[in-house]
């Protein structure tokens, strides 16, 4: 097992999708099952790489008839990884903000691979409960087939939900993931150039708030009653520039949310809203008013 790992770690390298640079780390414990994919281990704030999941707010279509798939996907995730512990090496992938992981099965004891696996991304796509990532890698393009033929997981019922292509535009009511990130009819859209706290991230003021769902909820606050139209980036990660109706020539909801302090510039994707940023910051609007780790270095453990 020891030895198949290890050549499907140096495939990936080889491949050039693991950058072998310092920025590349490992990290071994127990994981933490989040939306979307992400897990939280030693408190570091990953991605499975070649992966996407589904959100727990989530449904699929099984003959026109809606079904929770992404709760099934996220209690299947959350099953199998409990007392269980992991050895992760993890990258930043070029233009990506986001840190992407290959997450291997160890004994709690020797830290010696372990189970009939290579990784936790393959097992999960194999399941049926994770789409492959084909614009990442191919790695698990047979796994998906073959959970598509024995009909398990999403398979099940229907498939998964259905994303657009890049540069599309999408309209229609909007229900709020979080402070960054729309679902318009099973399609979901982050918002360009603004980066919001993750839900369970805390702000301190005198003492802590939940400032991850502060933003969430104000960011309902500015869609609620209305139709939302996002047009998206051509590029994988399904950027979205979102206005309300009726403010085509207004600011988008990005830059709302940053000039309302409940989001930072996201100056890896852009640096538009920059200045407004830094009048959010000097009128202390929104979570300005507290002391709070900006939600990149977040995700990197940093607290």
């Amino acid at each position: 097992m020891k030895f198949r790992t290890l050549i499907f770690l140096g495939t990936l390298v080889a491949s050039g999708l693991v950058p072998v640079a310092a920025s590349s780390q490992e990290v071994t414990g127990p994981v933490r099952v989040y939306d979307g994919g992400a897990i939280e281990i030693t408190r570091q704030y990953l991605h499975l790489f070649g992966v996407t999941g589904l959100y727990a707010h989530q449904t699929c279509d099984a003959d026109g008839v809606p079904w929770d798939c992404g709760v099934a996907a996220l209690g299947w995730t959350a099953d199998v990884t409990s007392g269980n512990r992991y050895h992760c090496t993890y990258q930043t992938l070029p233009g990506d903000t986001r840190r992407w992981a290959t997450c291997v099965e160890v004994d709690p004891e020797g830290g010696e691979p372990i189970g009939e696996w290579e990784s936790l991304n393959q097992q999960w796509v194999q399941s049926g409960w994770a789409i492959a990532n084909s614009e990442q890698t191919d790695l698990y393009a047979l796994d998906q087939q073959a959970a598509q033929t024995a009909g398990v997981g999403v398979w099940r019922l229907g498939g998964p939900p259905t994303i657009p292509p890049p540069g599309e535009t999408i309209s229609g009511p909007a229900f709020v993931v979080d402070g960054n990130t729309l679902d318009i009819g099973g399609v979901l859209i982050k918002l360009y150039g603004s980066d919001a706290p993750e839900l369970r991230q805390f702000c301190v003021v005198q003492s802590r708030f939940e400032c991850g769902y502060s933003a969430q909820a104000y960011l309902a606050g500015l869609v609620r009653g209305h139709e939302v139209h996002c047009e998206l980036d051509a590029g994988p990660r399904n950027f979205g520039h979102c206005r309300i109706d009726g403010l085509v020539d207004g600011p988008t909801l990005a830059e709302q949310m940053i000039a309302d302090g409940w989001a930072v510039s996201d100056r890896q994707v852009s640096r538009d809203f920059s200045d407004v940023e830094l009048e959010a910051r000097r009128e202390k609007r929104g979570m300005w008013v507290s002391a709070f780790v900006r939600p990149a270095q977040w995700r990197t453990g940093q607290r």
